[in-house]
């Protein structure tokens, strides 16, 4: 059909749309079908793809080799049978003749690595907030700066902000019907929406501070009290990241002989009083190495460890000639910033060009736009169990390298506006080959969802971008230099890939 006529054909044979209407025409579809099209307007102006056949999310799925994913069991699944309501381990009513409220005291060398010391005979009311019995504010706060810089900001930052949290309640005396909860608590407040944060600020502090299993009696019980739980478990049916947060806190008392989470009623009024509350911690920063290897090594892989347990996973190893590396790519498509835009090609590349080595490569954008990939834990440690090299825009999921490997390699593209690594810690306790210096990305693209820009003006406002593939290539040959004992990727380069005919992959079930 010629040009002239497409507008005869879609208007029953009338030609009714002025001249010039065809640019209304495009801008409406834009807005219509929204950013894909969009997208391939700008790259095929900033870069020439007309010679490359990008497949479609179909042929590409099928294209990619898939790893043998766990779907079960789900996170409501594995925490039922340890969840506890309040009135079943509680004392009904609180009998002490004195009841204060005070900081316990620990020495130096006893006090955890953060700096945030236990509160003693504290309550919380069901709707989180903390309320201080029988001492003045100006006395707490006297204690509170006692401890130290890092329980000033805790006490400040998380139980008595201006804004995000539910502050303190000073009172004389607790109410008759008040729960008791004798023994030790560990207060949890979720962080909302990033996977990667919650485990950073929320688990890793109770993480590196937790006594090993080990040196646990057998009969020992760690609880934890999670703010707004029954919220967050709903939350998790519609939510993965809600469902992996609460996962993540799940694997965290795995670390322990016996694991409560304490549940009150979703109406519950009767203040909630403790006899050794652990603060949440939730402003002891991000995770990072100030602690010392001594301390955060063996605190991943005990966690790294529980979990593998509880999936039935084997030690991973990256593996050897002639079974071809796996490589697990992402390109953050399912996001709305920070994305990589010419995915397809990478992949399509990853996938055909290499041939020494070759790759067998999970694309896990397609798997997430076909449903078959649903970043459930069960699926996200399989998959990091089963890849050898991860390459991946920076993002919250990056804190799943945890379950790569030891000696793995991941390469962590930040894109124009990249901040720092945030797996320093999972680098070295795994031994992994990070790169990020590189940073290969080429063209920059606005996101209509992120500020619509190309500046680096807030996390928020940033723009996507496409990887340049020449420089990734440069990366991935890199790995080929050997880096001590256990290191397998060498063994790949130095392979005749040319007189082999079959290589399969194994999983971790085999």
């Amino acid at each position: 059909m010629r040009k002239g006529n497409v507008g005869r054909a879609l208007l029953g044979g009338k030609r009714a749309i002025p001249k010039y209407a065809w640019v209304l025409v495009v801008f409406a579809g834009l807005f219509l079908f929204g950013e894909p099209i969009l997208y391939k307007i700008l790259l095929l102006k900033q870069r020439d793809l007309s010679e490359l056949e990008l497949p479609t999310p179909f042929l590409m799925d099928k294209m990619a080799s898939k790893p043998f994913l766990l779907t079960t069991p789900s996170m409501h699944e594995a925490i039922a049978s340890k969840i506890v309501h309040f009135d079943e381990i509680s004392i009904k009513s609180v009998n002490k003749t004195v009841f204060t409220t005070r900081l316990e005291q620990i020495s130096n060398s006893k006090m955890p690595h953060y700096g945030v010391a236990p509160m003693l005979d504290v309550c919380m009311h069901p709707n989180g907030t903390l309320v201080v019995v029988g001492t003045s504010q100006e006395e707490m706060e006297q204690s509170v700066e006692a401890i130290g810089e890092e329980m000033v900001r805790e006490w400040h930052d998380t139980y008595n902000c201006i804004w995000g949290c539910k502050g303190i309640q000073y009172v004389d005396n607790i109410p008759h019907d008040a729960v008791w909860i004798d023994g030790e608590t560990t207060h949890i407040i979720p962080y909302v929406n990033n996977v990667f944060h919650h485990f950073a600020e929320r688990i890793w502090p109770h993480l590196t501070t937790a006594i090993p299993l080990d040196q646990l009696p057998k009969n020992h019980t760690t609880r934890y009290y999670v703010n707004d739980m029954q919220t967050w478990l709903e939350g998790a049916h519609q939510s993965m990241n809600h469902n992996t947060m609460m996962y993540q806190l799940y694997t965290l008392g795995l670390l322990s002989p016996q694991v409560q989470f304490l549940q009150h009623a979703d109406h519950e009024t009767r203040l909630l009083c403790f006899e050794h509350l652990k603060p949440a911690c939730a402003s002891c920063g991000r995770m990072n190495t100030k602690l010392g290897s001594n301390i955060y090594v063996p605190a991943l892989l005990r966690y790294r460890d529980a979990t593998f347990s509880f999936f039935g996973i084997q030690e991973p190893q990256v593996v050897r000639p002639p079974t071809k590396l796996r490589v697990t790519y992402y390109g953050r498509g399912d996001t709305y910033r920070r994305r990589t835009i010419n995915a397809f090609e990478v992949m399509h590349h990853l996938q055909k060009s290499w041939v020494q080595p070759p790759f067998h490569v999970t694309f896990v954008d397609a798997m997430l736009a076909s449903g078959e990939y649903n970043q459930s834990l069960p699926e996200v440690v399989s998959l990091m169990s089963q890849t050898d090299i991860l390459i991946t825009t920076h993002g919250a999921n990056t804190w799943a390298s945890i379950f790569m490997p030891k000696h793995a390699a991941v390469i962590e593209i930040y894109g124009p506006c990249g901040p720092s690594t945030w797996i320093d810690v999972m680098v070295e306790a795994l031994m992994l080959k990070h790169k990020t210096e590189e940073n290969p990305w080429d063209f920059r693209v606005p996101s209509l969802f992120a500020g619509n820009t190309t500046e680096c003006e807030s996390a928020d406002h940033t723009p996507d971008f496409t990887i340049d593939i020449t420089k990734l290539d440069e990366i991935i040959h890199s790995l080929a230099l050997p880096k001590g004992v256990g290191d397998n990727f060498p063994l790949h380069w130095v392979y005749d890939w040319t007189s082999s005919h079959s290589h399969k992959v194994p999983n971790f079930k085999e």
